[in-house]
């Protein structure tokens, strides 16, 4: 049984979070008490591992404390299911994240011939926003299957420099789990058991589009030139959001249903 914490209830955790932050200073600055043990408060996937521990008697309302400092506690929070916490279905997650102009920033070519030289694609500076916002839903969702799915042109120099700036750049994901797809070629056809628990974070609304109709869930990453045409109406999170934003709408999109 798994449960995860709504957008609401994430944003009651952090209002009890930065009080009890707040609290302890003001304890520790006052000498009323020590913190020898180095208590810490809670994350949100620790509270979201506890909650079915804690469900006593058919309750829907979680309620725990912690130590704050060596001899205080901190206050309760209490989170209500349906409203501050769901129950989701044990279902294999799977979100394949795009390269180019999603992980990393596209570099514009002045022609097509410009990409097939060396270097051109291992030099690509990463899209920081969005690079940490996927490190973040990754470290707190390990449940979920992350992939890499990344067009790439036919030149010898494609797919070692790929590889070799996801390992310099985003090393939690595994190498087995790097998917190169001939360019111009549809990613679909390249993921087996495609579904709607399947999704693509790209940045190009083809893809998207080609994705959605072959029964996967698409989630653009928009940037302030690649949604001119307003083609794409479902899920998205922006490259100028922070990576926190970023991480907690990829998170609701997957575990909620929400569209941004």
């Amino acid at each position: 049984m798994v449960y995860k914490l709504t957008k609401l209830g994430k944003e009651n955790y952090k209002y009890w979070y930065k009080n009890q932050e707040a609290k302890r200073k003001e304890i520790l600055d006052a000498h009323k008490d020590t913190n020898n043990n180095h208590y810490k408060l809670p994350t949100i996937k620790e509270i979201e591992d506890e909650i079915p521990n804690m469900l006593f008697d058919n309750s829907e309302t979680y309620s725990s404390y912690w130590n704050l400092t060596d001899n205080i506690g901190t206050e309760f929070i209490t989170l209500d299911k349906g409203r501050d916490f769901i129950k989701t279905k044990n279902t294999k997650k799977r979100l394949f994240v795009d390269m180019d102009g999603t992980l990393a920033l596209w570099k514009q070519a002045s022609s097509i011939e410009d990409c097939f030289y060396q270097n051109y694609f291992k030099d690509l500076p990463p899209q920081n926003s969005i690079l940490e916002g996927v490190k973040r839903f990754m470290k707190r969702n390990p449940e979920v299957e992350i992939y890499i799915l990344s067009a790439v042109l036919d030149t010898p120099y494609a797919i070692p420099e790929k590889t070799e700036w996801l390992q310099k750049y985003i090393p939690e994901i595994k190498k087995e789990n790097y998917i190169f797809v001939p360019y111009g070629k549809d990613k679909f056809n390249y993921i087996k058991d495609l579904n709607r628990n399947d999704y693509l974070l790209d940045d190009y609304t083809k893809n998207l589009l080609a994705w959605h109709k072959a029964g996967g869930t698409g989630v653009k990453c928009k940037t302030m030139s690649n949604h001119t045409n307003k083609t794409w109406n479902g899920p998205y999170v922006h490259v100028d959001f922070p990576p926190i934003i970023i991480d907690e709408t990829i998170d609701s999109i997957i575990f909620e249903g929400q569209n941004s």
